[in-house]
């Protein structure tokens, strides 16, 4: 299984132009995509791939108000959510802007949970102290 990372996802559809984008459907008929359309979702896989499974686990660290819910979508999923207007924190005026927002916003936070990770796991103990400490307390 491919690890699919935010800047994966900064990267890959940060590249895709504005103008290739819709909203309210995977591909539309001139083969513009919604951010589950450029990640493979279809109408027949239900937008669930490895890929958009993995986008929608990204912006689900955001908290984000709903402005409306639908119905008519087979996966109406936070990427979805966002993809077409429907998020309240997410208003900017094309579908490739709300995302890239986005996902700058959850790179923010997937930052700051790696930070506090790496700090707490090398605050441990000091190098003086370890080096004086008996081998077995620190196994």
């Amino acid at each position: 299984m491919k690890k699919y990372t935010v800047d994966f996802f900064i990267s890959k559809l940060g590249a895709i132009p504005a103008e290739l984008w819709t909203r309210g459907v995977f591909e539309d008929t001139r083969g513009n995509k919604c951010a589950n359309g450029h990640c493979g979702g279809t109408i027949f896989n239900g937008g669930k791939t490895e890929e958009s499974l993995a986008l929608a686990g990204i912006l689900g660290k955001l908290k984000i108000t709903s402005a409306f819910f639908r119905l008519d979508n087979i996966v109406y999923d936070i990427t979805a959510t966002i993809n077409d207007g429907g998020a309240k924190e997410y208003q900017q005026h094309k579908s490739k802007e709300r995302i890239m927002a986005a996902l700058h916003d959850a790179k923010a936070i997937i930052d700051k949970e790696q930070n506090i990770t790496t700090v707490i796991k090398y605050i441990g103990v000091d190098v003086g102290v370890k080096e004086n400490l008996p081998e077995l307390v620190l196994s």
